[in-house]
């Protein structure tokens, strides 16, 4: 075998295995979790939010529509604010019925009255620059 093939071997595999590191490590630089992002100006960003959390039933706040939940992903606690275009609901198939979707009162006394075992919420949203979450969508599957 020639000086020549005996490079090409070990150049291409060590190309390769650069690219992947380079790729691996590009796509962990992202912002981490909880963590405000900003520009380059120092402005902050909204980012989405897609997580899992079981609210606390004695933090909701009927004035501003706010309530506290623990990050069943994280176990922080976070805060969430809700609005008049914040879906609530529940899904018993592949997708809500009519009849299961609620308001944020509703969803209060949900919370309120709960029994049982704690259960996964779904919380989807954006994180806003107080470092609250402000939720689009909150519903539970039932299985």
């Amino acid at each position: 075998m020639t000086q020549r093939k005996r490079i090409m071997i070990l150049l291409i595999p060590a190309i390769v295995l650069s690219g992947m590191v380079i790729y691996f490590a590009a796509g962990n630089a992202s912002t981490p979790k909880n963590q405000p992002a900003n520009d380059q100006a120092g402005a902050f960003i909204p980012q989405s939010v897609d997580t899992l959390m079981w609210p606390d039933a004695t933090s909701f706040n009927l004035t501003d529509g706010t309530f506290s939940a623990k990050d069943l992903e994280s176990g922080e606690t976070i805060k969430i604010a809700t609005n008049d275009s914040t879906r609530f609901y529940k899904i018993v198939n592949e997708k809500p019925a009519p009849g299961d979707y609620f308001d944020f009162k509703e969803f209060r006394f949900l919370m309120e009255s709960w029994s049982g075992p704690s259960w996964r919420f779904t919380l989807k949203g954006s994180d806003q620059s107080d470092g609250s979450i402000m939720a689009s969508e909150i519903f539970y599957t039932i299985q």
